[in-house]
C-alpha cells in the first residue's frame, strides 16, 4: 500500500477454513486445559452491579468548564474498566466491570447525553447489569428507572449482527454528572485477548484498566499500546495490574479514514507462548510448524503430477503455467464455500486431509481449492509455500502481534522472477490473480521451514477495477432529463456489488441502486432495474435501468444551462474541512469511466461549451472530461475518466491532506461544466 503524495510504504477475510490458530492455539489450548479447574478457583467474579455508586469529590461537581478540550460540551472525568480474564470450556471468558463518569458543560452536550447507546456484536458479547443516575450540581441524585433501557438488533449481516442497547438518563442540564456502569462477558474461542480503548467521541480526562490476565505456567501475556502514552504499574495489586492514561482528546471520525482501530489510542492485550517472547523468535517458530503441514498437505503424487503436467503443456512461461492451473481449479474443481460436513455432503463430498484426497473427488472446501492449487504447482516444478495473511480491514498488522491469529487468512506464494508473488486464484468474485481486497498490500508470512520472512502482498492497479457508466438521456423542455442507463463492475467493485445484491429482494433493487448511483446532492429516480450477472461469477456485473433526472438543468425564457457529468455535477464536497487528523485512505485502487449522451429538445441547439482541463496528481490520481457536440448543434457527448490509488497510492498522510481535498475540490469544479442552449430560431 503506497502512501501517496510523498508518504512511504506501511503495511496494513476470509473465514480461515481450519482453526486460525492451528499452530499456536493448540498448544495454548493444550496449556488451558491442564489449568481449567485452576484458573476457575482463582479467579472470582465481578462484584454485583448493585453495589454502592463511588462518592463524586465536589471539585467535580463544582466545575464549569472541561480540562481537555475547552471547547468541549461534554467531558468525561473517569472511565474505568475492571477486567477479569477466565478461562470457560475450551474457550477465553473475558468479564469486564465499566464505569464512566461525564461532565455536561452545554445545553447541546445535556441534550446528547440524556439518551445514550451501547453497541456490541451479538455473538460472543453479552451485557448485562446497566445501572445509570444524573447527579445535580447541589449533589441531588436521580437514579435511572429500569424501564428507560430497551435493546435492539440494527445491522444484520453475513459476518454478524449487532445489538444496541439504549438508556434515557434522568433529568439531564448543563453542570450535571452522569454516570453509568455495566458488566460486559466476552467470549473469544480463539483465546486471542482482547482490544482496550482509551477514546471516546468525547475527551476523557482519565482512563484506567485494571486487568487480572490469566496466570497459567506455559503462558504470558502481551500488552502493546497504539496512539497513547499510558503507564502500566510494574507490579499487580490485589491481583489486577492498572494502565492509566490522562488527557485523551476525542475521537472524530472523518472521510475516507483508516479503520477505526488503526487510529484509535487502545492497548492490545493477548496471549502467547513462554519461549516465544519476541518477533525474531516467534514468527520462524510458527512458519516452520506451517510449513511442515503445508509440505505434507500438498506433495503431488503421480496423478497430480499427470494431470498438471497435461494442463500446462505448451505453456512458455512460469506466470502461464500459473495461470493455467489457477484457471482449472476456478472452473473445474467443485468448491463449496462453506466448510461444515453437511454442505460437504450435500455436493456429494467427503472431508479431505491433504490435496491428493481432494484431487481425487474433484472437489472441497475452499482450503482444499488452495491446496490442490499448490499441489499442482509443485507438480510442474514451480516453488510453492503457504502465506498467512493478515487483513487489514479492522488494523494494519504489527508483527509485534505475537499470536498466529492475527494473520487470519491464506494465500499461496509461488516464486516467480526470484521473487515471491502471492496468488488467492478461487477467490468468488475476483479474477484468478487478484486478492480480497483486504488483502491486497498488506503482510504476509510466507512460511518455509528454514527461512519464513514477512512479504508485502501485491496490489491491483486502477485499471483492474473500474465502474463504466453509459447513459443515453432526452433533455426535456422543462429540463427534465430522461432516458437509459448501464453500468458495469469490475475488480472489487465487482466483489463488492455481487455481495452487496447477492439476497437483495426484487422490489427493493430500484431503491437501492438509485442510492448506489448517484453522488449525494443529486436528485434521480431508477425504476425497472436489472442485473445481468452472467455464468461467471469474477465476470463485470452489469446492471440497467430507466432514469428521470427531474429538473436537473436550468431553464429560462431563452436559454437552458446543463452541466452533461450528470452523475456528479451536483455532489456535495467530499472533504468540506480544512484540517485533518487521520490519515486520508481508500480501500483500493479504482477508475471510474462515465459515457453520457444527451438529445437537445426540439426547437433548441447548443450555442457555447465549457471545456474541463485534465487534471493529474503524480504517482496517485488522474483525470479527464471531454464535451463534444454533433455537427447539427442537437447531441452532446461527455467522456469522464478517473483513476485514483495509481501504483497503490491509497494511504495518505494527513500532512498531505490540503493536496487530496485541492484534488477533489477541482474533480468537482470541472464536474459542473456547463453548456449553453438557445432556441433555434433565435440569434445568438
Amino acid at each position: 500500500m503506497r502512501d501517496g503524495f510523498g508518504c512511504g510504504r506501511r503495511p496494513p477475510s476470509r473465514e480461515f477454513g481450519m482453526s486460525s490458530g492451528m499452530v499456536v492455539h493448540r498448544h495454548l489450548a493444550a496449556v488451558f486445559g491442564a489449568c481449567l479447574l485452576l484458573a476457575r478457583s482463582l479467579l472470582p467474579l465481578p462484584a454485583h452491579a448493585g453495589k454502592d455508586w463511588e462518592p463524586v469529590p465536589p471539585d467535580q461537581l463544582a466545575r464549569d468548564h472541561p480540562i481537555v478540550d475547552r471547547d468541549a460540551d461534554a467531558e468525561a472525568l473517569l472511565w474505568t474498566v475492571r477486567v477479569d480474564d477466565q478461562i470457560d470450556g475450551n474457550q477465553l471468558l473475558s468479564l469486564r466491570e465499566h464505569f464512566i463518569r461525564v461532565k455536561v458543560f452545554t445545553q447541546k452536550g445535556a441534550q446528547e447525553w440524556s439518551k445514550h447507546d451501547l453497541d456490541y456484536p451479538q455473538k460472543g458479547v453479552l451485557l448485562s447489569d446497566l445501572a445509570a443516575r444524573t447527579i445535580r450540581p447541589d449533589g441531588n441524585v436521580t437514579e435511572m428507572e429500569r424501564t428507560a433501557i430497551s435493546q435492539e438488533t440494527i445491522v444484520k449481516a453475513r459476518s454478524g449482527s449487532t445489538r444496541r442497547l439504549s438508556f434515557a438518563l434522568p433529568r439531564v442540564e448543563p453542570g450535571c454528572i452522569v454516570e453509568y456502569r455495566y458488566r460486559e462477558y466476552r467470549r473469544d474461542e480463539n483465546a486471542l485477548g482482547g482490544g482496550y480503548a482509551f477514546q471516546l467521541n468525547i475527551p476523557v480526562e482519565k482512563v484506567v484498566y485494571r486487568i487480572r490476565p490469566l496466570s497459567l505456567e506455559g503462558l504470558s501475556v502481551r500488552r502493546l499500546t497504539f496512539h497513547v502514552n499510558a503507564v502500566t504499574s510494574p507490579t499487580p495489586l490485589n491481583g489486577y495490574y492498572e494502565t492509566m492514561a490522562l488527557n485523551q482528546r476525542a475521537f472524530v471520525t472523518e472521510p475516507d479514514m483508516p479503520p477505526e482501530a488503526q487510529e484509535l489510542a487502545f492497548m492490545l492485550l493477548f496471549y502467547t507462548t513462554d519461549e516465544q517472547s519476541s518477533p525474531e523468535t516467534y514468527w520462524p517458530a510458527v512458519g516452520r510448524l506451517r510449513a511442515d503441514w503445508f509440505d505434507r498437505a500438498t506433495k503431488p503424487d503421480e496423478s497430480i503430477r499427470k494431470g498438471a503436467g497435461a494442463l500446462v503443456e505448451g505453456a512458455t512461461s512460469d506466470l502461464e503455467r500459473v495461470e493455467r492451473l489457477a484457471r482449472w481449479v476456478r472452473s473445474r474443481f467443485r468448491i463449496v464455500r462453506s466448510s461444515s460436513s453437511d454442505s460437504l455432503r450435500a455436493a456429494d463430498l467427503r472431508p479431505s486431509s491433504d490435496a491428493r484426497s481432494a484431487w481425487r473427488q474433484g472437489g472441497g472446501r475452499y482450503l482444499d481449492a488452495e491446496l490442490v492449487f499448490a499441489a499442482l504447482a509443485r507438480a510442474v516444478g514451480l516453488e510453492a509455500r503457504w502465506v498467512m495473511v493478515s487483513s487489514r480491514s479492522q488494523l494494519f498488522f504489527d508483527q509485534r502481534m505475537l499470536n498466529d491469529g492475527y494473520l487470519n487468512s491464506y494465500q499461496v506464494a509461488i516464486r516467480l522472477g526470484g521473487k515471491w508473488s502471492t496468488f488467492d486464484p478461487v477467490t468468488r468474485y475476483l479474477p484468478w490473480d487478484m486478492r480480497p481486497w483486504d488483502e491486497e498490500a498488506t503482510l504476509g508470512l510466507v512460511c518455509d521451514r528454514d527461512s519464513s520472512v514477512f512479504v508485502e502482498t501485491g496490489f491491483s492497479q486502477p485499471e483492474r477495477t473500474v465502474q463504466t457508466r453509459s447513459a443515453d438521456l432526452a433533455l426535456q423542455p422543462d429540463g427534465t432529463l430522461e432516458g437509459t442507463m448501464h453500468v458495469s463492475w469490475t475488480g472489487h467493485f465487482n466483489d463488492e456489488q455481487r455481495t452487496r445484491l447477492a439476497d437483495v429482494d426484487p422490489k427493493d433493487l430500484d431503491s437501492l441502486a438509485t442510492d448506489m448511483q448517484v453522488d449525494d446532492g443529486a436528485r434521480v429516480q431508477l425504476s425497472n432495474v436489472t442485473l445481468m450477472r452472467g455464468a461467471d461469477e469474477s465476470a463485470p456485473l452489469g446492471m440497467s435501468a430507466k432514469v428521470v433526472l427531474p429538473q436537473f438543468a436550468t431553464v429560462t425564457e431563452k436559454r437552458i444551462l446543463l452541466e452533461p457529468a450528470v452523475l456528479h455535477a451536483h455532489a456535495k464536497p467530499r472533504y468540506s474541512s480544512s484540517t485533518r487528523q487521520h490519515p486520508v485512505y481508500y480501500r483500493f485502487p479504482w477508475t471510474e469511466v462515465d459515457t453520457v449522451r444527451i438529445r437537445v429538445p426540439e426547437g433548441w441547439k447548443v450555442e457555447t461549451v465549457d471545456s474541463a482541463e485534465p487534471l493529474t496528481a503524480e504517482g496517485v490520481a488522474d483525470y479527464s472530461a471531454n464535451v463534444m457536440v454533433s455537427d447539427d448543434r442537437r447531441q452532446v457527448f461527455y467522456l469522464r475518466r478517473f483513476r485514483m490509488g495509481i501504483d497503490g497510492s491509497i494511504l495518505i498522510a494527513p500532512k498531505f491532506y490540503p493536496g487530496v481535498r485541492h484534488l477533489f475540490d477541482e474533480i468537482q469544479r470541472r464536474d459542473r461544466v456547463s453548456i449553453v442552449l438557445t432556441r433555434a430560431e433565435a440569434k445568438p
